[in-house]
C-alpha cells in the first residue's frame, strides 16, 4: 500500500532550447528537501543540445521523454500524462526552485484538502536584480495568504490578480484536477496564456491555496521588450479565442463575474491591436466581448478610443515613444 503521509509527487519540466540554464532547473528539483519524487523532462524539439545534458544526469528519479517541438502546453501535458504522482508540479527550464518548495506544496495540500491547487510566491531575477513583488504588491490587487474561492461578488480586479499569479512554475495542482480539465491548452499556433485556459477554469469551480512566501525564483534575464512585431504576432489568447469552452464549465452563478473577465481582457488586447494597426480586428474582438466590460475601466475606456483608424494611429506612436523610454 503506499505511504498517503509520503506522497510521491510528479514534477514536469518542458525543455526547449535551454543549454545554459536547464541543468540548474533540473538540480533545484533533484536537491529538495522532498526527496521521494518522479521528474519528468520533457524535450520539445530542442536543438541545441541541452536533451543530451539532462539525458547524462544519473538519477533513478528523472526520466527524459523527446517529442517533435509543440509548444509548452503539449510538452506539459506529455510530461503530466507519462507520470502517476497524485500531485503535479511544473518548472520551466530556465527557471527554480527553493530547496523546500515541494516540501511546502504537499504539505499544503494535505492540510487544506478543499484546495485543488496551491501557488508559492516568487522572485523575478533581471537583469537589475532580483526582485519580488510580495505581499504588499498583491494585496493591493485583493489577494490575501490562504484559501481562495471565487464568489459571486469577488472583485473582477481581485479575480484577475489571481489569474495572473497562479504562474505554471509557482503552482503544484492535485492530478485528478488536470484529468477533470485535459491539462494545458495546446492546440498548434497558441504562442500565449496556454497556462490561463487551464487555471480560470480551476478558479470558476475549486478553491486554491495562496502563499507569497517566494519559493520560485523566475529568469526574467533572456526577455526583451515586446516590440510591435512580436505584439502583432502573439496569438490570441485561449480563453477568448475559446470562450465558449470556459464558458461551459463555468458555475452559474459566476458567469457574469467571467463576462466581466473576459470584456477586460478583450479590451486590453484590443489596444495592442490598434497599436499595431490592427483595429478593425481590435473592435470585433471588442464588440464581440466589450458589453460587458465596466464603463469607467481605463482599458474600456481606451479600446472605445482606440479602435479607428486615427485611434491607431495615436496609440502606435505612444507604443513607440513607450519602448523608447524603457530602452533608456
Amino acid at each position: 500500500m503506499p505511504d498517503r503521509s509520503r506522497p510521491r509527487p510528479s514534477v514536469v519540466i518542458p525543455l526547449f532550447n535551454k543549454r545554459d540554464l536547464v541543468l540548474r532547473a533540473v538540480d533545484s528539483v533533484l536537491s529538495q528537501t522532498w526527496r521521494n519524487l518522479d521528474l519528468v523532462v520533457v524535450d520539445d524539439g530542442s536543438t541545441d543540445g541541452s536533451a543530451e545534458q539532462v539525458g547524462r544526469i544519473q538519477d533513478r528519479r528523472l526520466r527524459l521523454l523527446r517529442q517533435a517541438n509543440a509548444g509548452p502546453g503539449a510538452a506539459r501535458n506529455a510530461g503530466w500524462r507519462a507520470s502517476d504522482g497524485p500531485i503535479v508540479a511544473f518548472l520551466d527550464a530556465d527557471d527554480h526552485w527553493r530547496g523546500d518548495y515541494l516540501e511546502w506544496a504537499v504539505s499544503t495540500l494535505a492540510e487544506h484538502g478543499e484546495a485543488a491547487a496551491c501557488t508559492s510566491g516568487y522572485a523575478e531575477s533581471t537583469r537589475r536584480g532580483t526582485i519580488s513583488p510580495g505581499e504588499r504588491y498583491w494585496s493591493a490587487r485583493g489577494l490575501r495568504p490562504g484559501v481562495f474561492r471565487l464568489v459571486p461578488d469577488t472583485a473582477i480586479e481581485t479575480f484577475a490578480a489571481a489569474l495572473t499569479y497562479m504562474f505554471p512554475v509557482t503552482t503544484t495542482v492535485r492530478r485528478e484536477v488536470l484529468q477533470a480539465y485535459g491539462g494545458f491548452f495546446e492546440e498548434p499556433g497558441c504562442t500565449y496564456g496556454e497556462d490561463s485556459f487551464l487555471w480560470i477554469r480551476v478558479l470558476l469551480n475549486h478553491a486554491v491555496f495562496l502563499d507569497f512566501t517566494p519559493r520560485v525564483t523566475v529568469d526574467r534575464t533572456g526577455s526583451s521588450l515586446s516590440t510591435l512585431a512580436t505584439l502583432a504576432h502573439r496569438s490570441l489568447e485561449p480563453i477568448l479565442a475559446r470562450a465558449d469552452a470556459v464558458r461551459a464549465c463555468c458555475p452559474p452563478e459566476l458567469a457574469h463575474r467571467l463576462e466581466r473577465l473576459l470584456a477586460l481582457k478583450a479590451c486590453k488586447r484590443a489596444c495592442t491591436l490598434a497599436a499595431v494597426g490592427r483595429w478593425a480586428e481590435g473592435r470585433r474582438l471588442r464588440s464581440k466581448f466589450g458589453d460587458a466590460a465596466p464603463m469607467l475601466d481605463p482599458y474600456c475606456i481606451a479600446s472605445r478610443a482606440l479602435t479607428n483608424p486615427a485611434g491607431s494611429v495615436a496609440a502606435s506612436f505612444a507604443l513607440r515613444a513607450l519602448q523608447l523610454i524603457r530602452a533608456h
